[in-house]
């Protein structure tokens, strides 16, 4: 298992609201926006809306997708964990 740095959990468990990460490559980001996700359906539960995961990369979708089924699996009963939306952002404004 990997282990969160300082920074990663700040951005993980940052209060719901507007949030933009800037870093380098390899730096975790992916990682960090997939355990965020989770984080923020697990705060919503399953009574609000949807939230949308996009990116230009087809690459990077299928590796957000792929990362979120696995986390969650962990996610408690009425977390709303079906509420998710990973798309690119020409497929997410198309639909």
């Amino acid at each position: 298992m990997i282990k969160h740095s300082e920074e990663q959990l700040s951005i993980i468990n940052h209060p719901l609201g507007s949030i933009s990460v800037i870093a380098c490559a390899g730096s975790g980001k992916t990682f960090t926006a997939i355990h965020r996700l989770a984080a923020m359906r697990r705060l919503l539960g399953n009574h609000r809306g949807q939230i949308a995961l996009l990116s230009f990369s087809n690459i990077a979708v299928n590796t957000f997708r792929n990362g979120y089924q696995i986390l969650s699996k962990n996610l408690e009963v009425g977390a709303g964990k079906d509420r998710v939306e990973i798309d690119t952002l020409d497929s997410f404004f198309t639909r």
